[in-house]
């Protein structure tokens, strides 16, 4: 049970440790200056990886500066030893690397074609793996081959036990700021076969961010109130903080004035992808797998919001901006702040993509938007808040 309990936290998000201790701040959501934070990690070009599969793992680092990363190391499946604690980690070899710190980097490492072969996946036996690990070493067209010319309850059975091949993959690697603290970052994907033959199987991509906005809304048309709707409440004032399809459009300064409740939102993350027929897909979460009514369950994204107060003061955390991160919605109410010489800030936004599958382990998609925008005050503001 230690075991599965570990993989399922390890799973869920990338898990940051210092000086082998789990962060847990007091308020989760706020970044600190001087505590280094990591938002999360995201394996691109998607969290679904195949055995010979050259992958990119991209983290984004808040609050003390990052100046390097080092000691990378990869732990397959269970991640622990045997009391399921701590990951068993082998060397990582990195190919390539790219560092936008204090923000982000990424690395670029290869999947062993023969991963199979030496690690065990967890829902096969392991002659059934070893078996089926030989076969889809052969190229594409001989296995698409030998699969068509099986009868139909032969070619099911073998579809199946693809799909189970399936390996829960983490990378580790240390952060450091430059004030001495440090990070140990474990993230995870999945190798597993789906990728190389998404003609047959599921594959599982990354929720994409295009946009995140921020809101102005008369308070008397704030409660459920909705960014997504044809049209807007009268009165609503908007921000387009990022915007991925047009960077021109954007405008980081928000101006705050009495009478207004305050929301940021970006857009809901699901990505769409062209199958093989030249028909756009979406991501769902029964794995191509139809639920107990005969549908196709559309996968939803859960998300999560940091931010930080750029300058730094010693008044109460709670006169700045503050996030309310209780629904984990694409939409967020936030409180500006009452301390009008606060007027820097950023926040990040991370989608997460839910954890399910009908038959083999699932990855997790991420997706990470961060933005840097000012506040400006209205005199009326000001005369009623101001410092």
């Amino acid at each position: 049970m230690k075991l599965r309990s570990f993989r399922y936290i390890c799973v869920i998000c990338a898990v940051a440790f210092v000086h082998c201790t789990l962060i847990m701040p007091s308020d989760f959501n706020r970044i600190d200056e001087g505590k280094l934070r990591v938002i999360n990690v995201a394996f691109l070009p998607r969290p679904d990886v195949g055995p010979g599969d050259t992958v990119t793992a991209r983290a984004y680092f808040a609050g003390s500066n990052v100046t390097r990363i080092d000691n990378f190391a990869l732990a397959y499946d269970g991640f622990g030893d045997e009391a399921g604690w701590k990951p068993v980690e082998k060397p990582l070899t990195i190919i390539a690397r790219r560092e936008w710190f204090p923000d982000s980097c990424e690395f670029t490492f290869a999947i062993p074609d023969s991963v199979f072969l030496h690690e065990r996946a967890w829902a096969l036996d392991s002659s059934v793996q070893d078996s089926v690990a030989r076969l889809m070493l052969q190229p594409k067209e001989k296995v698409v081959a030998t699969l068509t010319g099986l009868p139909d309850s032969l070619r099911s059975l073998a579809m199946d036990r693809i799909a189970r091949m399936s390996l829960w993959t983490s990378t580790l690697f240390t952060a450091y700021a430059e004030n001495g603290a440090s990070l140990r970052v474990l993230s995870t994907c999945a190798v597993r076969f789906n990728s190389r033959y998404p003609e047959y199987l599921p594959v599982n991509n990354n929720p994409q961010i295009s946009w995140v906005t921020a809101y102005a809304v008369p308070r008397s048309e704030a409660t459920n109130f909705d960014p997504y709707g044809q049209t807007l409440p009268p009165g609503v004032r908007t921000w387009r903080l990022f915007d991925g399809r047009n960077p021109a459009s954007t405008d980081t300064t928000i101006v705050v004035d009495t009478g207004y409740s305050y929301f940021f939102a970006c857009d809901n993350g699901i990505h769409t992808a062209t199958d093989s027929s030249g028909d756009v897909t979406l991501d769902t979460l029964w794995e191509g797998v139809p639920s107990e009514n005969g549908s196709l369950k559309r996968e939803s994204i859960s998300y999560m919001w940091f931010f930080q107060n750029v300058d730094s003061y010693s008044e109460d955390p709670d006169s700045m901006l503050v996030i309310d991160n209780s629904s984990s919605h694409p939409v967020i109410e936030f409180k500006p702040p009452i301390l009008t010489s606060m007027r820097r800030f950023k926040i990040w936004v991370s989608a997460k993509d839910e954890l399910y599958s009908s038959t083999a382990y699932r990855p997790n998609g991420i997706g990470v938007c961060g933005v840097a925008g000012v506040f400006t005050y209205t005199d009326e503001y000001r005369k009623r808040f101001g410092d």
